[in-house]
């Protein structure tokens, strides 16, 4: 099948749900805005130090470098922003878009310094809901994870996959 990514909002959860499902599944879990910060240090110094528009070219660049087989692959918020991005994770994979609601995300966010785009305001609310439709058009299947568990979620697509393999 290739690997397994997880797209969604800032906050919705792919990082703990990646890896809730490589231990379901035994599959390696990569996560890309950390291979991006082991190579160029923290997201919000890059985006500092060198703007949007140099980080989204590191995602890409890490998104093309996985060399692992089968991974689950927990992506950062920003990946659909680029349409060969969400063609490439197309032709490699299989993609689940983890769809959490803006009042949730904001719940999980509202003490983290970390992430450069989130505001928990009006401009927070207007990416969330720029990003909203790419995010539909960019996955095979859509998971609302509003009052579930990474647990629960990260069973329900091990049922997905075994479905489909």
């Amino acid at each position: 099948m290739g690997h397994i990514y997880l797209i969604g909002f800032m906050g919705s959860g792919k990082t703990t749900v990646a890896k809730e499902l490589g231990r379901l599944l035994e599959r390696p879990v990569l996560d890309t805005d950390q291979l991006i910060e082991a190579q160029h240090g923290p997201i919000k110094d890059i985006f500092k130090r060198e703007g949007e528009r140099v980080f989204r070219a590191y995602e890409s660049k890490v998104l093309r470098g996985i060399k692992v087989k089968q991974a689950i692959v927990a992506t950062g918020g920003g990946i659909v922003e680029n349409q060969e991005n969400v063609d490439y994770m197309h032709y490699n994979g299989f993609t689940i878009y983890l769809q959490a609601s803006f009042r949730e995300v904001s719940k999980r966010l509202k003490n983290d310094e970390a992430r450069p785009l989130w505001t928990a305001d009006q401009h927070a609310q207007n990416l969330y809901d720029h990003r909203f439709k790419m995010y539909e058009r960019s996955a095979h299947e859509h998971i609302r994870t509003d009052h579930k568990t990474p647990l629960e979620i990260a069973a329900i697509i091990a049922r997905l996959i075994e479905l489909r393999e």
